[in-house]
């Protein structure tokens, strides 16, 4: 465990907007917590921007990579617009634990709370 909380503070022992904490002690030893020092955005995701006209399977790991890219870490992200069922499940499944929050926003339910990790 020594050797990957060095590694966990030497990868972030620069970034200026970051800061670890022991959050506490698990079973195997002790848990960091990495958490950005910075308010989080609220950043909303048309779906419909991300693939364009037509949906592809076969095009989904682009889909992903595209959706992370605009998120960033840590921010709470709101999943709007029209989509496949199948899309909005992945992109919601590759997001967690890359952002706090994530909420489905629609017209006919307005915003609806998918996860929250936010501790305030």
């Amino acid at each position: 465990m020594e050797f990957f909380e060095k590694r966990i503070r030497a990868d972030f022992a620069e970034a200026e907007d970051i800061s670890i904490a022991e959050a506490g002690r698990t079973g195997r030893g002790r848990l960091l917590c990495v958490n950005s020092c910075r308010d989080p955005q609220k950043i909303v995701v048309d779906v419909k921007s991300i693939y364009g006209e037509t949906a592809k399977l076969a095009a989904l790991p682009e889909y992903e990579a595209k959706t992370k890219e605009l998120v960033g870490e840590g921010n709470e992200i709101v999943l709007t617009g029209a989509g496949p069922v199948w899309l909005y499940l992945r992109l919601a499944h590759c997001l967690h634990g890359k952002c706090l929050s994530l909420r489905y926003d629609s017209p006919a339910t307005g915003e609806v709370v998918i996860f929250d990790h936010n501790p305030r």
